[in-house]
């Protein structure tokens, strides 16, 4: 009998994540962002629509005064991040959210997808390492959903339609003829269009493997 071929689950959700940082101009020297918002659309491939979202506001803690900067870009205020819980309890929820997506799917079949690289392959290892955190990943034991692994939709948005270079959240909206829907730079306004991209390229064709 001839041995079987490891098959892994499919994929049949995205996790849409576009962080939101503390952030300065012109930037001064020794600056430490922080997150500040952290928002996850949960886009299922079966339904072709979001299904869920994970959205918490962060308060920062080495640089508590948001700059004028900031509020301006992001269009969160002093206050709302005054009233939110620090990195280490907002990310405990966002763990034990993901969780409860994994109790009836295993973590296989979900894979991160971000506008850019920036989110997990840097500004979340630093998060985390300045709150003394473990970044999860197989190496250490972790099991849950793997943080090592995701879609750039701008490099799978280039690819699939042929644009070069890769461009941001605006240049693809318009690329499709898209409006932006809500405030850019706003995290969970931005996750919501990066789910009405991946929407989009899902009816013209684009699968995950692609990415």
């Amino acid at each position: 009998m001839p041995p079987r071929t490891y098959q892994p689950p499919p994929l049949r959700y995205f996790l849409i994540v576009d962080f939101e940082a503390t952030c300065a101009s012109p930037r001064p020297p020794n600056f430490t962002q922080e997150i500040i918002e952290l928002p996850c659309l949960v886009y299922s491939l079966e339904q072709e629509y979001p299904t869920a979202m994970f959205h918490e506001y962060v308060r920062p803690v080495l640089g508590p005064r948001l700059t004028d900067f900031c509020t301006q870009l992001t269009g969160i205020s002093q206050m709302t991040v005054d009233s939110a819980s620090t990195f280490p309890s907002v990310w405990r929820r966002f763990n034990e959210f993901l969780a409860d997506l994994c109790l009836n799917h295993p973590p296989s079949s979900f894979i991160f997808v971000t506008c850019g690289d920036w989110d997990l392959s840097s500004m979340l290892p630093r998060q985390l390492e300045l709150c003394n955190i473990e970044f999860p990943s197989p190496d250490t034991g972790y099991t849950g959903v793997d943080f090592t692994r995701w879609i750039n939709i701008k490099k799978s948005f280039a690819e699939f339609y042929g644009t070069d270079p890769p461009g941001g959240l605006l240049e693809m909206l318009h690329v499709l003829g898209m409006q932006l829907e809500g405030r850019h730079h706003s995290g969970v306004d931005d996750c919501r269009n990066i789910g009405r991209i991946v929407e989009q390229m899902r009816r013209d064709g684009w699968r995950p493997e692609q990415a």
